[in-house]
């Protein structure tokens, strides 16, 4: 929620004043599960949840279990760290 809210002022005209300037916080091309392929056909570096997990770093591998989704949990696994 904190990114999102930080990505919104970020595009206030009061924040940067000149549009050219603004831009996303977390810039991707795709993101699993809703792209067609997990990389989206922009490789791993551009997937969104990678550009984010390059800042926050990935989830601590004991704390997969608080997964619910199967699917998502081994996708997350097989992230580099």
């Amino acid at each position: 929620v904190g990114c999102l809210l930080a990505e919104l002022l970020g595009m206030q005209q009061e924040s940067v004043p000149d549009c050219k300037d603004r831009g996303p916080l977390f810039p991707g091309k795709s993101c699993y599960p809703l792209s067609a392929s997990a990389d989206g056909g922009g490789g791993l570096r551009q997937e969104q949840l990678s550009v984010i997990f390059d800042v926050i770093g990935t989830p601590a591998q004991e704390d997969l279990h608080l997964v619910g989704d199967p699917n998502v949990a081994e996708y997350l696994r097989r992230l580099p760290p």
